[in-house]
């Protein structure tokens, strides 16, 4: 809804609440960086893959933590690694539309729009109960001009 600050604030208290979730800082990491705050934004990226990667050494099949955590893996140089991840995570939820949104939000990322762009394209954009989440998604920024996005979110509405 773009109320970011808001939102960073009860990302953090429900980090705090529940410490072993990594979720709530990967979308704090996401209200940081929409606020121009990219410090605070890598803090929060930073304990999210942490979590994350504990998360996954109990649970090597968790989609979620994969394909989330892919951005950390990214921010810490580890592209090769967030390809696979994403790869794994798509592998194992192959038809779940948040892990194939968030599989493209990682390819952004990596700077392969086209293939963030196909993967988009398989989803059904206006049946997603986050429609608004993507309109003001910061890592979807870099895609907002391209005559597919315009054409995938006029589709949507």
């Amino acid at each position: 809804m773009g109320e970011f600050a808001r939102a960073a604030a009860l990302y953090e208290r429900a980090a705090e609440i529940q410490p072993d979730d990594y979720q709530a800082l990967v979308f704090a990491d996401q209200a940081y960086r929409s606020l121009g705050e990219q410090e605070r934004g890598l803090d929060a990226q930073r304990r999210a893959l942490a979590i994350a990667e504990q998360a996954l050494a109990r649970d090597p099949t968790d989609a979620r933590a994969l394909v989330l955590s892919a951005a950390g893996l990214i921010s810490a140089g580890r592209p090769d690694e967030a390809r696979a991840w994403i790869e794994r995570a798509c592998t194992l939820e192959p038809d779940e539309p948040h892990c194939r949104y968030n599989a493209a939000c990682a390819y952004v990322l990596l700077g392969e729009h086209e293939r963030a762009l196909d993967m988009l394209e398989t989803i059904d954009i206006g049946a997603m109960a986050n429609r608004a989440w993507m309109e003001h998604d910061i890592e979807l920024d870099p895609l907002r001009d391209h005559p597919r996005f315009r054409d995938l979110m006029a589709r949507a509405r």
